[in-house]
């Protein structure tokens, strides 16, 4: 009888659940295009540094500094080797300028992704928020009208009056007949 084998840890890229301030990319100095941007520290060089799997740039490291040390941002980072701790980074932040979400990963995954953005781009596809069922129709249809009930209390109070003005002229009319009638 053979030995059960164990699963080996697939290394993958995670979705990080931080919301990323409007000046994110200007604040870390960005200077290339792409929409896939690796982040992680340089301790050696005491520097934030950024590529997107063709280039190598530096950013800002006070924005680094301030990013990553937020209370709000800390915790979030705190399970990964980002470089902060004087060792060489084994994970990257991955940035998608597109839909301003913010990955993480090991460094070499993230490096070969880079190099492959197709990847990247079936995650992203696979992160956006998922369509409704067409079943779902009458949900949506009574929330269209939830939406418009001004329009539609617009509607009956048009229609009220115009029966109104008919009951008004109908009547007009016929005081009118009557008077030429009896005359």
């Amino acid at each position: 009888m053979s030995k059960p084998q164990t699963a080996m840890p697939v290394p993958v890229l995670q979705s990080l659940s931080i919301t990323l301030p409007t000046q994110f990319e200007k604040a870390f100095d960005l200077q290339t295009p792409a929409r896939w941007i690796a982040l992680y520290w340089e301790p050696q060089l005491g520097q934030a540094c950024y590529t997107d799997g063709e280039t190598v740039g530096l950013g800002n490291a006070q924005a680094w500094q301030i990013f990553c040390t937020h209370p709000e941002i800390k915790p979030c980072l705190s399970p990964y080797q980002l470089g902060d701790g004087g060792d060489s980074a084994q994970h990257y932040l991955v940035l998608d300028r597109q839909s301003q979400q913010l990955y993480v990963g090991e460094a070499a995954v993230v490096s070969d992704c880079l190099r492959h953005p197709a990847a990247l781009e079936m995650l992203a596809q696979l992160d956006q928020p998922h369509r409704q069922p067409q079943w779902q129709w009458p949900t949506q249809l009574r929330a269209a009208l939830h939406r418009k009930w001004l329009l539609i209390l617009a509607g009956v109070v048009s229609v009220a009056l115009g029966f109104g003005l008919l009951y008004t002229v109908g009547e007009f009319a016929y005081d009118v007949v009557e008077e030429v009638l009896d005359d």
